[in-house]
């Protein structure tokens, strides 16, 4: 966890993929070093924002941006922060639309069921975006940017195999850096950000429910590995036998609970 201000992702050329290796850059430290974090947590009136900072920039050769967040509140207010910053520093403009105000009704009475912590981070997004707490046409459950599938591997080393007795996971992320839409073939000329390039580290404090450190990119409201203050922790892997899963959208359309990438 302390070491993850020291990191960047630096692609490496594998044949046809891309392969995303969580190393210590030496250009992103001394972009760091030089330029300092850029805060934005003053600029906002939101007081559950604690720290919004980009502490390593996209600049002198690095490929990638690391932000590190810190949100402290009730989950309403923490779900409007996550928007908040969406819109601000990713331009999320507009939420993904449900293919029927039903699967909107459903994932609602699903949350309250079994996951209120989340239905309250969802009511704070749709206020953000100006939406009613219990909106059911608009996907208040994700705010994706950049979004792509992914691929990725993990190891685990449990206390008992480690130097300092202390678990160790590993990962890495395959997938193309380059703009979703020249991904999809939809242009040839794509000069968005290439996926998996606006990373973050988010702290979050809830009122209800446990604190957490995460490690995300292209959804401000899913993770790529995290950490609860129980000592519970997950990373996302991408599981091929659950094609027809992972062929519906992320968001929007006919999801209705928790999406597979949650």
């Amino acid at each position: 966890q302390r070491r993850v201000h020291g990191m960047s992702l630096k692609s490496i050329s594998m044949g046809p993929i891309i392969v995303l290796v969580i190393f210590l850059a030496a250009s992103a430290v001394e972009a760091y070093q030089t330029n300092g974090p850029v805060s934005y947590a003053s600029h906002s009136a939101n007081p559950s924002i604690i720290k919004d900072e980009v502490f390593i920039a996209k600049e002198n050769g690095t490929q990638v941006e690391w932000r590190h967040i810190v949100l402290k509140g009730n989950n309403t207010q923490i779900g409007m922060a996550q928007a908040e910053i969406a819109q601000r520093d990713y331009g999320v403009k507009s939420l993904k639309i449900y293919a029927d105000p039903v699967y909107g009704k459903a994932r609602q009475t699903y949350m309250e069921r079994n996951y209120p912590m989340m239905g309250e981070r969802m009511k704070g997004i749709a206020m953000a975006y100006g939406l009613s707490p219990d909106n059911a046409s608009f996907d208040t459950n994700t705010l994706p940017y950049d979004m792509v599938s992914l691929a990725c591997s993990i190891i685990y080393f449990p206390p008992h195999t480690t130097a300092n007795g202390h678990a160790i996971t590993s990962r890495n992320l395959e997938w193309y850096m380059v703009p979703m839409d020249l991904y999809l073939n939809r242009t040839e000329n794509a000069n968005g950000n290439g996926t998996s390039t606006r990373n973050f580290l988010l702290e979050i404090y809830p009122d209800k429910g446990y604190s957490t450190l995460a490690i995300g990119t292209s959804d401000l409201n899913i993770v790529i590995d995290g950490l609860n203050s129980v000592g519970l922790g997950i990373s996302l892997l991408v599981d091929e036998g659950m094609e027809p899963v992972l062929k519906m959208p992320l968001s929007g359309d006919r999801n209705s609970g928790i999406m597979s990438a949650q």
